[in-house]
């Protein structure tokens, strides 16, 4: 898909949840660039994804948010946690509240456990670490 400076949205209820990370590799989703939906599948082991059969890979930093998003949000957290979108990069995941950076996320959603520790979060993502709720 070539460049068209369109804004891309993608619709983050359409995106079917599993309670487990299954052997699928993929998710249906639906997204709109400018005012156009358009209804998609992620092969998120292969990092493209398919519009009618037509493969695409990102062009764009647009782009590889809206499939990381894709891929990302179809895994429902377990019992006690919840999923937050990750919305400003370079955001990072500490060895422990005001700890040393561990690792920087990108926009993507991470499952962080229900109970902050004051304005930190405790999260499974790099292998686990806590990530401000900023």
């Amino acid at each position: 898909m070539p460049s068209t400076g369109a804004v891309i949205t993608i619709d983050t209820d359409s995106i079917p949840r599993v309670s487990h990370r299954s052997a699928s590799s993929g998710t249906i989703f639906t997204y709109y660039l400018g005012n156009e939906r358009i209804d998609a599948e992620a092969v998120c082991s292969r990092g493209f994804w398919t519009v009618d059969g037509q493969q695409y890979k990102p062009q764009s930093q647009a782009t590889r948010n809206m499939l990381r998003m894709a891929c990302s949000l179809r895994f429902e957290p377990t019992e006690d946690m919840g999923t937050v979108l990750v919305f400003d990069p370079p955001s990072n995941v500490r060895v422990q509240p005001n700890g040393a950076v561990k690792y920087a996320l990108d926009i993507t959603a991470i499952s962080v456990y229900a109970e902050p520790r004051g304005d930190w979060y405790s999260t499974t993502v790099c292998g686990g670490g806590w990530i401000h709720k900023s």
